[in-house]
């Protein structure tokens, strides 16, 4: 492509600038319409080790590590953490009213290959999802104590739970939904000056192909003239 030819794209969009611009308003506006009608996002992730009571001799203790990396206890103690027998009375506990936990979620999964859980708590507060987890911790670790006194659970994080947030900042969605909408902006222009152009060089031929007719059937013939000869 040579210095002429990217000349030319350009007039060709600067040509059509307000379907471009019509394009990134549409786009813009839709992503900020979006963006009002949802709420921000935070998050927590809490790390804990399923381990053997430290009350336990040292026999039992033993023979508890061994059974701790059993995939049922973890698998058990991954759907109490994330149960409601947990989860409400943890939310009861937080002294919110329960119509604030509708949009608030708790999920607690298993590390590959280690007795760690990780408890991920989603919410549009940073200040309660971060209440809820510890909320959710606590409960946790008494209502496994009383199912399963053998074994211990251990927080592996050096301070209490932080939220971050998760969903997408609103001037970082506005950028990306103007550069979006200035690359289709530029496309849609281009097609929409080909497809003009395109429409004109088809009027033209049509009508000079039927300028050639009219000229061919108003021309006398050869035969026709050396008959009035």
């Amino acid at each position: 492509m040579t210095w002429n030819d990217i000349n030319a794209l350009v007039l060709r969009i600067l040509h059509r600038w307000w379907i471009v611009t019509i394009i990134v308003f549409i786009v813009v506006g839709a992503a900020g319409w979006r963006l009002s009608s949802s709420p921000e996002r935070y998050r927590t992730t809490t790390f804990m080790l399923i381990n053997a009571s430290p009350d336990l001799g040292p026999a039992d203790y033993m023979r508890v590590v061994g059974m701790v990396q059993s995939d049922i206890v973890l698998a058990t103690y991954s759907d109490v953490f994330s149960s409601p027998r947990v989860v409400g009375p943890a939310m009861a506990d937080a002294n919110v009213w329960p119509e604030r936990w509708t949009d608030y979620d708790v999920t607690v999964v298993r590390e590959p290959d280690s007795s760690v859980l990780r408890m991920i708590v989603e919410g549009p507060d940073p200040t309660l999802t971060t209440a809820l987890t510890e909320a959710i911790r606590a409960r946790g670790d008494a209502v496994l104590g009383e199912l399963y006194p053998i074994y211990g659970i251990d927080l592996l994080s050096n301070g209490p739970p932080e939220s971050e947030l998760i969903s997408l900042p609103w001037m970082r969605a506005v950028a990306l939904a103007g550069v979006t909408g200035l690359g289709l902006g530029i496309l849609v222009a281009l097609w929409f000056d080909s497809l003009v152009a395109y429409r004109r060089a088809s009027l033209a031929s049509a009508t000079t192909r039927s300028s050639g007719m009219m000229v061919e059937l108003r021309s006398p013939s050869r035969q026709d003239v050396v008959a009035q000869r």
